[in-house]
């Protein structure tokens, strides 16, 4: 199966505050890692490794997970936003006259639609690969990163916890966020992207010689209507009308716009590439040159074919996937 891999380093893995410049103690990931995929191993339904709260804005669970040494695999579930609604559907076929048989997709109780987001981590260099199958459209790695937050800040052991009893009864744990000396112990779990130096320093260096953002979406696996809908919609943005000619040969959507940006701005670009559906690309032209710098140049990414064992393309259990990734290791963490 092929798989987008895309390369982080884990920046912040601790409690409380640290300097900007602090390196993460591997010693310390390997804990977190380790408690994690217990605490996961630990439950007995999937709905109690829910991911939520304040500061999460959307719904998580663990999948499962699974480690050899100090190499670990997290397959996290991201809900749907669907996940409320009746699916319909009517035959194209049928008469249009009120006949028509409808099938109904319901989701019972206790049923979680969604699609699955895959991690490989190399504790002991501190670095994190999302690993996307080629059909899915998202990477999830903030929600990677929320997950092990999530960890350390309820079920880890570092926060000391006190218990309590309401008036009604109720049991409540209250977390001791403050340390013996006073300090904050708000647990801190983040990863950055890594960037191609040779690609970076030269948006660096050009920054200032950018006149067009360029935006592009792949619509070749698009049906005709689909492709019809969506060229509509970016005529309309120009005022103009799209004629019933037959644009099923078109392949994908362009949109360049003028533009001087700030030196942050573009690497939010570059940030934002990262984030995009896989069917989406965002890049640069410069004064006086029409070749196009695409963003994506800019990120440590590589296509990779996992020789992993699935039924169909799902599911993928992390451990399957963990030992197809050891037995060609080298190519995932060069």
């Amino acid at each position: 199966m092929k798989f987008i891999i895309t390369q982080y380093r884990i920046t912040g893995c601790w409690y409380g505050r640290k300097k900007s410049d602090t390196g993460v103690n591997p010693e310390e990931l390997l804990s977190v890692l380790d408690g994690f995929c217990k605490w996961v191993e630990g439950t007995s339904h999937m709905s109690h490794t829910l991911i939520q709260g304040k500061g999460y804005p959307f719904k998580v669970y663990v999948k499962d997970c699974a480690f050899d040494k100090h190499d670990f695999l997290v397959a996290l579930w991201l809900s749907a936003s669907e996940k409320e609604a009746n699916i319909y559907a009517i035959n194209e076929n049928d008469p249009p006259n009120g006949t028509q048989k409808v099938a109904r997709k319901s989701f019972k109780k206790g049923e979680i639609p969604g699609f699955p987001a895959y991690f490989f981590i190399d504790a002991d260099n501190c670095l994190l690969y999302t690993l996307r199958p080629m059909h899915i459209l998202v990477n999830g790695r903030a929600q990677f990163d929320a997950a092990l937050k999530f960890y350390m800040e309820n079920h880890a052991g570092e926060i000391q916890k006190e218990k309590r009893v309401l008036s009604d009864g109720t049991i409540a744990v209250d977390l001791n966020m403050v340390g013996s000396n006073g300090e904050t112990l708000t647990p801190k779990f983040e990863s950055t992207l890594q960037k191609v130096s040779s690609a970076t320093e030269t948006l660096k260096k050009r920054f200032q010689e950018i006149r067009k953002i360029v935006h592009t979406q792949d619509i070749s696996k698009k049906t005709k209507d689909e492709k019809q809908t969506l060229i509509r919609k970016a005529f309309e943005v120009i005022g103009a009308t799209l004629d019933d000619s037959d644009v099923s040969d078109s392949r994908r959507i362009k949109c360049e716009v003028d533009v001087r940006l700030t030196l942050d701005e573009v690497e939010e670009f570059v940030k934002k590439q990262d984030e995009v559906r896989s069917n989406e690309r965002f890049g640069f032209k410069f004064k006086g040159d029409q070749k196009t710098m695409w963003a994506d140049t800019c990120i440590v990414k590589k296509e990779l074919d996992i020789p992993v064992e699935t039924k169909d393309d799902m599911p993928i259990e992390a451990k399957a996937l963990l030992a197809a990734l050891e037995k060609n290791r080298a190519s995932v963490v060069r």
